[in-house]
């Protein structure tokens, strides 16, 4: 056996134990999470990686039953208990300005306090839109709690360093560039996610958003500008990993991968500029306030984040530039973190709580980072690289790029972000139940007119608002319906599939109306009980959009057109 195919061997049979490991210990009382990463002895880490348990408080042995206890080796793997931590959301208040916009440098959200205090954040990277290749598709990313602090309105607005003062007797914080509307949407709790390479599902906690940049003639108020109004770059300043180069060079989705853990990865925060650490858990669970904008508010459970610790090594006083043993400080919210071949595999989002700055220096304190990827295909966006072609890079092919997928076979999986549509060509096609409707393949014109209604629908506020609320969860609903049973049995038993196929049909021309009822079911029974499937078995994001499109149902139930349905939103408009 080769010397790779022994680790693949290795690395599998480990995480095989791990999966017994949590089932095993699911049922103890305190348990919160079982992972894999560094052993940690009187606060000094190990080269080795261990089975993971996190508790919300550490007891001694003999103040627990037998059964309560976890072993020190479970099937040979050496365990490692740990106490949850509390992490606290992190604000800023750099004050540096960049002619080019790009990573590191500071943002900061619309003010609307009174005493004009401003809380910023860091800025990730440049991203875009899935499935657009267009010149003014450009947008920044940050944590959510950075562009959504409390008192936040829609038609906010992201400025560069400093956000005008609310007030004309406050001065403001310094030069202030507006960079465009702040997105509405965003993510700052545990979401379901499925990691496309690995087919991996659970509940990952995002904490992120994004902004546009406005390089072209929209400005905020959608006047005319003057075209390139701002100059930007894809580039992280001061990154220099490898080298010279300040690019993200791919992305890198470490959530089923343990050979990120011990190893070092970098970030530019705009506090403390670049700092290394190293790489402790990838499968963390902490203690966060449950209101963002509450730190007293009860604690909830932070799930599946990076782990990081600062590489003391880096640096000849083995401390950061405010002199404390950390990975980030107070205003590095938003920060990318990159391995050592400059690959994204995360988002600085959680750092140290004021109650840590009583420490002596130099204070050590973890820092924890949303995975990368389940922030990219929840945002439905991508980071443009130089060179790599992943899952998550713009230039990727399966559907997470700028480009859109190619076709694939029926009922393929679908990407999230901007909706496109297949091309022409063969398609096998076998016998279909009664009332489903033959369907052809598509060709050049009818992809084109499915193209317009998609446009024609985005003219209109609540389309455009019905669009994006789709393109953010229709992943999860083709997984949901191919995989969850009680869905999957909802869907075909209320004639899911035939319905959609007469939907198809009528938007490509072929047929003049829609029909109320299939086989027996009516429309409105089967968009009721995939309604109540979904939001029973979805995650909160899905609930999230049931919920706020609910006044939809009577006109989806009951539309014979697609035309009847434009209708209602020129009006709602």
């Amino acid at each position: 056996m080769s010397d790779d195919a022994e680790a693949r061997a290795k690395s599998a049979a480990f995480r095989e134990a791990l999966a017994r490991a949590r089932a095993d210990f699911a049922g103890i009382d305190g348990v919160v999470s079982v992972g894999f990463g560094q052993k940690q002895t009187g606060g000094v880490y190990r080269d080795d990686v261990v089975i993971s348990v996190m508790v919300r408080d550490k007891k001694p042995l003999d103040a627990l039953a037998i059964t309560e206890r976890i072993p020190p080796t479970y099937e040979g793997y050496p365990t490692d208990v740990r106490a949850m931590q509390e992490g606290g959301l992190m604000a800023c208040n750099n004050h540096a300005s960049y002619a080019t916009i790009q990573g590191g440098i500071q943002i900061v959200p619309t003010i609307h306090r009174d005493d004009a205090k401003f809380e910023a954040g860091t800025l990730g990277c440049i991203v875009r839109r899935r499935g657009d290749s267009g010149r003014e598709n450009v947008l920044l990313l940050t944590c959510a709690h950075v562009l959504y602090v409390k008192g936040h309105q829609k038609g906010d607005v992201a400025y560069h360093p400093f956000a005008p003062s609310p007030k004309a007797s406050i001065p403001g914080g310094g030069t202030s560039e507006t960079l465009g509307r702040i997105e509405e949407r965003k993510f700052q709790h545990n979401v379901l996610c499925t990691i496309a390479a690995t087919g991996t599902t659970k509940l990952f906690h995002l904490d992120c958003a994004t902004a546009r940049i406005n390089i072209d003639c929209k400005c905020i108020d959608d006047s005319t500008c003057t075209k390139d109004k701002l100059h930007y770059a894809t580039s992280i300043i001061d990154l220099e990993v490898g080298g010279t180069d300040n690019t993200i060079a791919d992305v890198r989705s470490v959530v089923d991968d343990d050979t990120i853990v011990g190893k070092t990865v970098y970030k530019v925060g705009r506090t403390t500029g670049k700092t290394a650490g190293i790489v402790r858990h990838i499968s963390a669970t902490l203690q966060i306030p449950s209101d963002p904008d509450d730190q007293n508010s009860p604690k909830v459970d932070a799930l599946n984040l990076i782990e990081i610790d600062f590489d003391r090594s880096s640096t000849p006083d083995q401390t950061n530039c405010l002199h404390n043993a950390r990975f980030v400080e107070v205003g590095d919210s938003g920060a990318i973190i990159v391995d050592d071949q400059r690959r994204a595999i995360g988002l600085v989002a959680i750092g140290p709580t004021a109650a840590s700055n009583n420490m002596p220096p130099p204070r050590p304190y973890p820092t924890w980072g949303c995975h990368i990827v389940p922030v990219l295909d929840q945002l439905g966006v991508c980071i443009p690289t130089s060179g790599g072609t992943s899952h998550g890079s713009c230039a990727a092919t399966d559907g997470s790029g700028v480009t859109i997928a190619a076709p694939g076979p029926p009922h393929a999986r679908m990407a999230d972000g901007p909706l496109g549509f297949a091309s022409h060509g063969a398609v096998a096609r076998a016998p279909r139940p009664v009332g489903f409707p033959d369907l052809k393949p598509t060709t050049d014109a009818q992809r084109a007119r499915f193209l317009a209604l998609r446009d024609e629908l985005r003219t209109t506020a609540a389309g455009r608002e019905l669009h994006d609320s789709f393109a953010l969860v229709r992943r999860e609903i083709g997984y949901l319906v191919r995989n969850v049973r009680p869905v999957k049995v909802a869907w075909h038993r209320n004639q899911g599939p035939a319905f959609l196929a007469h939907v198809l049909k009528h938007m490509r021309g072929d047929s003049d109306s829609l029909p109320l009822e299939v086989a027996g079911v009516s429309r409105a029974t089967l968009l009721t009980r995939m309604g109540d499937m979904l939001a029973a078995h979805g995650s909160n994001p899905m609930r999230e959009a049931i919920e706020r499109h609910g006044d939809l149902l009577p006109l989806l139930s009951g539309a014979t057109s697609i035309d009847d349905c434009l209708v209602y939103f020129r009006a709602c408009s």
